[in-house]
């Protein structure tokens, strides 16, 4: 079964996505690079010739190909929010949306060292990049509401792995459920 992290951008999708895949013996796949090995373009170089449009596309194409990979899979933050993929997602596995504050998800992205390509008109003003978020933020989360787990991505220790390890398991075992019925 796949496990598919959705959530904002920041929000910890790759990185908590490759301890959980490690944790759970399974592989670890991040979108946005299968992507770009998909396309032979970089994620900027996709934007700057194609739109956000074009990024979109063939961002649900690759999602329509996933197979049942026993993986973890990171997807874009924007993901769920476009072309039904939602429905794909569930489809496909289960979900879980990495919530985290406003405020740590802009500091995060302040500090990154690779800007992403829809914040570049916001990377000389942090305000401005916190109001992009939170307006952002509103439309996304009735697609991350979808989700089958909900989970605070803040300070990630072991203790806190452990309780979205036994989230998933819960999860997979209801799922497994419904298929048997």
């Amino acid at each position: 079964m796949n496990i598919f992290l959705i959530g904002f951008m920041g929000t910890g999708k790759s990185s908590l996505g490759k301890k959980l895949a490690k944790r759970l013996n399974m592989h670890f796949i991040d979108s946005d690079q299968a992507i770009e090995l998909d396309s032979q373009l970089s994620i900027p170089e996709i934007f700057s010739q194609q739109g956000e449009a074009g990024f979109r596309t063939l961002e649900h194409v690759w999602l329509e190909k996933v197979e049942d990979q026993n993986a973890v899979i990171a997807l874009g933050g924007g993901t769920p929010c476009f072309m039904d993929n939602m429905a794909l997602i569930q489809e496909k596995g289960i979900s879980i949306h990495l919530v985290l504050s406003i405020g740590n998800i802009t500091n995060r992205l302040w500090e990154a060292k690779t800007p992403r390509p829809l914040l570049k008109p916001y990377l000389n003003n942090k305000e401005a990049l916190a109001t992009f978020i939170s307006k952002s933020m509103a439309q996304r989360l009735p697609f991350y509401r979808g989700a089958d787990i909900t989970f605070e991505a803040s300070n990630m220790k072991a203790v806190k792995l452990d309780l979205l390890v036994k989230m998933i398991e819960d999860q997979i075992n209801l799922k497994n459920a419904k298929i048997h019925h």
